[in-house]
């Protein structure tokens, strides 16, 4: 039988063990169960219940536990958040209790929350496709016609990124492996493969250990990164943490240093089995390729990681739908508010901070007054009402928002999106993207919303065209060439 170790994400597994809580006797309170994995669900079936809990604390509030387990090949088990959803009490019998489990560990140790890791190994599903370097090289000999095909990490056209990712204090390197797997016997109608396996790892950019969920939180935010740039849903295929070696004593007193390592299993959002498969031929497969970064690769990422807490608030509606499809009002609001957001981050106030201070101090002297003027005046029910209008008197409309956006597109983007328009094209659609955001808002009488899209073709068309604008936006505001980023969109669109 197979370890969990060799298992994917991607894969559906069942494993039998000893399983017993933490401060407590493994060979005394163990209970044999049987933990089930797969990419949708993960659960622990115990054949008896732990005597220190109840598998349900009371009726409304189920308690969770870490639970930890020893397989029969000899691998341990963490088991996080573990929720008691059904349990059976048989007299004659023995009492059985089903538990949801929300993440889990495999590997040579039981990971404690304190536990610090050295670095993470970890890849996703349609990396190949994305990391575009090649380690085989084919070389024909014309007068003896015989082909050579060379392995070799040192090609050129395998050339592998270390990135420094200072705001996580992290090193981030594009790595390759291979492996080779014969034949047993050499004939003609056998064949030999070359397994070729595309990762990254996170290590510690000092000499400090790394805590599990720290690199986690990263990996996540990497792989929405890469959702953004590729265009489309990534998955993890694995995720492995190495730790400290350990120095172990075997019987004949010598000293062996243990590696330490555990994988990480746990469900993802969305159907990983229906993402289209990518390929780094086809033009319009990606969104942008790896070397369309070049060298501003390194000041991509940095900045993604840098401005996270903006662009996250900006891109994490859109890049969920990737993942999980919503019904289309809802992938348009999504859309809109995107670049809602993205204007009032990286547009408005890049204009406020050209304003001259002496007008900001003219503009706040005379709120003082409006403001004044209202508390002395206005009765105290309806006081509130005007002093939030005019604070918030400076802030832009979505309509001015929309049009600043729209002359911030390039021309060729432009038409490519919207077809040729002039000043009355480009505010019947402005009219058009703002009636349909408020209908689908409030959803109340549609007679108000004159210029609202409804048709579902139409809403869908108006989504993508609007997508295509956001991903203009958020890629070159991560320093990709505009050009470059045009001219993909065309490609992909």
């Amino acid at each position: 039988m197979s370890k969990v170790r060799e298992k994917l994400l991607t894969d559906t597994f069942d494993v039998k063990g000893i399983w017993f809580l933490p401060e407590s006797d493994m060979s005394k309170e163990g209970i044999k169960g049987t933990l089930r994995y797969s990419p949708s669900r993960i659960t622990l079936e115990l054949i008896g219940t732990f005597n220190q809990v109840s598998p349900f604390t009371n009726a409304e509030t189920p308690h969770e536990l870490t639970i930890y387990g020893f397989s029969e090949v000899g691998e341990w088990f963490t088991l996080l958040d573990c929720l008691p959803t059904q349990a059976r009490m048989s007299a004659p019998g023995f009492d059985t209790v089903t538990y949801i489990v929300n993440q889990f560990y495999a590997g040579t140790k039981i990971v404690q929350s304190e536990d610090a890791v050295e670095n993470a190994i970890f890849s996703f599903t349609n990396l190949d496709a994305w990391l575009d370097y090649n380690i085989i090289e084919r070389c024909e000999e014309w007068n003896t016609k015989k082909t050579t095909f060379t392995i070799d990490l040192a090609l050129p056209s395998c050339d592998r990124k270390k990135l420094d990712i200072p705001s996580k204090s992290l090193v981030l390197n594009e790595e390759i492996g291979y492996s080779l797997k014969f034949p047993k016997e050499y004939f003609l109608n056998e064949k030999t493969e070359i397994i070729v396996s595309r990762f990254y790892r996170f290590s510690s950019a000092t000499v400090a250990l790394l805590s599990p969920t720290h690199l986690l939180e990263s990996m996540q935010q990497f792989r929405r990164l890469l959702s953004l740039l590729i265009g489309s849903a990534m998955y993890f295929s694995y995720i492995e943490l190495n730790f400290p070696s350990v120095k172990e004593t075997i019987p004949n007193g010598k000293e062996l240093e243990i590696k330490q390592h555990c994988k990480l299993f746990f469900n993802q959002v969305g159907d990983m089995f229906k993402v289209k498969r990518l390929t780094r031929i086809r033009q319009n497969s990606m969104l942008i390729k790896r070397h369309d970064l070049g060298e501003k690769m390194s000041s991509v990422f940095n900045y993604w990681f840098d401005e996270q807490e903006k662009l996250s608030e900006i891109t994490s509606p859109y890049i969920s739908d990737l993942y999980f499809p919503s019904y289309i009002e809802s992938k348009y609001l999504n859309v809109v508010r995107g670049l809602e957001t993205y204007h009032r981050f990286f547009i408005e106030n890049k204009a406020e901070e050209q304003v001259s201070s002496s007008h900001n101090d003219e503009l706040n002297r005379e709120c003082e007054q409006i403001l004044s003027f209202i508390n002395e005046n206005i009765s105290e029910s309806n006081r509130e009402y005007f002093s939030k209008r005019v604070c918030y008197e400076g802030e832009q409309n979505f309509r001015q928002r929309l049009k600043t956006l729209l002359g911030l597109t390039p021309a060729k983007l432009s038409v490519h999106l919207f077809g040729e328009m002039n000043s009355k094209d480009r505010n019947k659609l402005i009219s058009t993207i703002i009636d349909t955001r408020n209908y689908f808002t409030h959803r109340d009488d549609k007679t108000r919303y004159i210029n609202a899209v409804s048709d579902h073709i139409q809403l869908d068309n108006l989504t993508e065209q609007l997508s295509s604008l956001l991903q203009f936006f958020c890629l070159t505001q991560l320093g990709i060439d505009p050009d470059t980023v045009v001219q993909r969109i065309k490609d992909f669109s």
